[in-house]
């Protein structure tokens, strides 16, 4: 008897396991989907720093941020490849926007950019 209790306890507990995952699982695609549908009203996050570039690599730039950004790191890698009509030199100020993805690594290395100008 106290076997039987016990099997029936254990299948009503993987049956609400189940039921729950399948329900999460379900509010995970709609939220998706309606992520992808209004993607264009998302805004994401930005940050914005300005700088000077210290060299120019392919695909990267070391940039300098100002002191009023210095919080960010001495000297940051920022990627723009994305950007290639762009041509940067040794000495450039440049204006930075990013989403904030950042790579751990010394110097950090900015990814996520959005956006980004020469300025003066």
């Amino acid at each position: 008897m106290k076997k039987i209790i016990c099997l029936i306890i254990c299948i009503l507990l993987l049956i609400v396991c189940v039921a729950c995952t399948a329900q999460v699982e379900n509010e995970d695609k709609s939220t998706t989907s309606g992520t992808e549908q209004n993607s264009s009203t998302i805004i994401p996050d930005k940050h914005i720093f300005t700088g000077e570039v210290l060299s120019v690599e392919k695909g990267m730039i070391l940039v300098s941020p100002d002191e009023q950004n210095s919080a960010i790191s001495p000297e940051v890698f920022v990627n723009v490849s994305q950007f290639s009509e762009l041509k940067f030199e040794k000495g450039d100020r440049v204006k930075v926007v990013f989403n904030g993805q950042v790579a751990q690594s010394f110097p950090p290395q900015i990814l996520g950019v959005i956006n980004i100008e020469i300025i003066e």
